[in-house]
C-alpha cells in the first residue's frame, strides 16, 4: 500500500479534510499509514485463523496450515528492508 493509496482512502473516508502544514501533513500521513498497516495485519491474521480452522480431511487441514503460513508471511517486512 503506497502513501498515495493511504491518502486516497483517508480522503474517501472523510478523514483528510483539514489542511495542515507540510510537516504536520507528513506526520498525519505516517500515522494513517501505520494505522492501515495494523488494520491489514489484523485482517490477515483473521484470515489465517479461518484457514487453520477449516478442513475435515488431513489434506484439507494441511492445506489450511500452508495457507495460514503464507498469509502470516505477508506481515513480515520484505527482505533487505
Amino acid at each position: 500500500m503506497t502513501r498515495d493509496d493511504i491518502r486516497r482512502m483517508a480522503k474517501e473516508a472523510g478523514l483528510a479534510e483539514v489542511k495542515l502544514s507540510a510537516g504536520l501533513e507528513e506526520m498525519r500521513t505516517d500515522m494513517w499509514q501505520h494505522f492501515a498497516e495494523l488494520a491489514a495485519a489484523a485482517e490477515r491474521e483473521a484470515c489465517a485463523k479461518v484457514c487453520e480452522s477449516e478442513g475435515v480431511t488431513y489434506d484439507e487441514c494441511m492445506a489450511g496450515q500452508m495457507f495460514a503460513r503464507e498469509i502470516r508471511a505477508r506481515n513480515q517486512p520484505p527482505r533487505g528492508e
